[in-house]
């Protein structure tokens, strides 16, 4: 009797889903956010429904075959030059530049690892550079290039005045707290607002890492751990309790914001600086 058929993926993970698509996996999550890639969050995965990759390009796929994910890659057209990442590009083009001093991340990073700890130092660097480059780009180029590349429809029309000014210190914050050693943990982000802030950190130190805009001679000079120094999907896995905030780029979702019903009152962009758990500010 023959062996039965192995069952097909329903699901691809994003950055099998990019591949396909030909595009980074930063690009690809940011798709997911603005709703053009559709994706389902499994516990603390977001994965990619084959049938949502077959509507984008208009083709049958394979899941199980990958040498069909390479052929049906589709040619993509680089960041315009007044897309949100190129600008942070031209921002800062060398992290050398940047006027900071730089924290002592082997030890306060390194010495954790050994006990389960996810974060290696040459990560902490990329993310509190990225968190330290975005609060400029956003002090010094804010536009609506930037709040429409950045923030999801429901939250534009709050980015101005002393909103604004909140959601930019979320940038600060959290560079401070991952300069402090405390970036490890899924309670980094304290708020909507550094949620939101840190999804766009670890999307733009990915795609500086890819540009080799971040500081080579930095990178170079802490200890060296492979794969993991780059795993930034890993880090949008631990670094958050749970993906809501991404759904606010989907409007289909808006008409549940704000729903105590549902638990999403802290979901509209007037409770984004509330804390999510008591005694714990956004500022500390």
């Amino acid at each position: 009797m023959a062996a039965p058929a192995p069952a097909k993926k329903l699901t691809l993970t994003v950055e099998e889903a990019a591949e396909v698509i030909g595009i980074s996996r930063a690009q690809a999550y940011r798709c997911v956010k603005r709703g053009e890639l559709r994706a389902v969050q499994l516990g603390r995965r977001l994965v990619v429904p084959v049938v949502a990759l077959q509507e984008l390009l208009g083709a049958p796929i394979e899941s199980d075959s990958r040498e069909q994910l390479t052929a049906l890659r589709v040619v993509t057209t680089s960041p315009s030059p007044e897309s949100p990442n190129r600008r942070k590009e031209e921002h800062v083009t060398d992290t050398r530049n940047v006027d900071t001093d730089v924290p002592d991340f082997k030890s306060l990073y390194e010495p954790h690892l050994a006990h389960g700890a996810s974060m290696t130092p040459r990560m902490a660097y990329c993310l509190w550079q990225s968190a330290v480059i975005l609060a400029d780009t956003w002090r010094f180029l804010f536009d609506d290039d930037l709040v429409e590349g950045c923030l999801p429809p429901i939250a534009r029309q709050y980015a101005s005045g002393h909103w604004l000014e909140q959601f930019i210190a979320g940038f600060d914050r959290l560079a401070e707290r991952i300069a402090a050693g405390h970036g490890d943990t899924s309670c980094l982000a304290v708020c909507t607002a550094e949620e939101m802030a840190l999804h766009e950190i670890i999307q733009a130190a990915e795609d500086f890492v890819d540009d080799e805009i971040i500081d080579g001679d930095a990178l170079a000079a802490l200890p060296d751990h492979g794969e993991d120094d780059e795993d930034f999907d890993l880090m949008r896995d631990v670094l958050f309790e749970d993906h809501d905030v991404l759904m606010l780029f989907n409007a289909r979702f808006e008409p549940y914001v704000n729903d105590p019903a549902l638990g999403t009152t802290h979901l509209h962009p007037q409770n984004w600086f509330k804390p999510f758990r008591d005694g714990v500010a956004p500022s500390s």
